[in-house]
């Protein structure tokens, strides 16, 4: 995933060095209750 850099003011980004890379880790955890009758 890339984002769109600063819109440049007179052809000067005034936010240099933007252009950085989203890295994003999902741990999905599923609980699984059985109930056991004796």
């Amino acid at each position: 995933m890339e984002c769109d850099p600063d819109t440049p003011v007179d052809g000067v980004d005034p936010d240099q060095g933007n252009d950085w890379t989203l890295e994003a880790q999902f741990v999905v955890l599923v609980l699984r209750v059985s109930e056991v009758s004796v």
